[in-house]
């Protein structure tokens, strides 16, 4: 069982067109945190987003590979389905060596199915690298075959407080759109427990892939 906890509020920043950034931060880890982190924990808050129907949750962990290796994997799209959860599939419509344009399909409990088109950005520098996405037009998609809005970014960042591992940061806004009569609960679940299983499910993928 993946072992989250809730945190007070965290601070980062920075084709297939250009993506509009919100702010983007490095969080200030408190003693206790930093204890919690070197065991081997996920941390999860709930970020306020007024005046939108969805919820945003950021979650930090620390991986045991390099800030080049953690980039190498986050940025091989079509391999998502293999170690995150509920992605059936992510199929690249284009790519370049700055952005991308992904379709993905989400398996979602009780045969609930949801795709959605997201145009990310990437890049990398030597000790930081970022992967930021937003969610991009699908005409052929129905209202309910497809969620209303997500936008999100991976922050992968060398740390002085943590040696030789690399604080990985997720922060995902998600609002699901039409969601059928009694599966309302099913949605918020999913999206609460999303966020953790994922970060967790990613590091330990890395961890296997390099013999971590």
């Amino acid at each position: 069982m993946i072992k989250s906890i809730f945190i007070p509020a965290i601070v980062l920043y920075l084709a297939i067109p250009k993506i509009e950034t919100s702010a983007v931060s490095v969080p200030q880890i408190s003693q206790l945190q930093k204890q919690l982190l070197d065991q081997g924990r996920v941390l999860v808050e709930e970020v306020a987003t007024p005046h939108k129907s969805g919820q945003t949750f950021k979650a930090i962990t620390l991986v045991d590979a390099s800030v080049n290796d953690v980039y190498k994997i986050l940025t091989q799209f079509k391999n998502h389905k293999g170690f995150m959860p509920n992605v059936g599939s992510s199929d690249v419509i284009e790519k370049n060596k700055k952005s991308a344009l992904i379709n993905y399909t989400l398996n979602l409990p009780l045969n609930q199915t949801k795709r959605y088109r997201i145009q990310t950005e990437f890049k990398k520098h030597k000790d930081e690298a970022l992967i930021q996405w937003k969610k991009s037009e699908w005409p052929e998609l129905t209202e309910k075959e497809t969620i209303a809005d997500t936008e999100g970014y991976w922050l992968i960042k060398n740390d002085p407080q943590f040696q030789n591992k690399t604080l990985l940061i997720y922060q995902l806004y998600a609002d699901p759109g039409h969601v059928p009569s009694g599966f309302k609960w099913i949605v918020d679940r999913v999206s609460k427990q999303c966020i953790p299983d994922t970060v967790a499910a990613t590091r330990d993928y890395i961890h296997k892939k390099f013999n971590r």
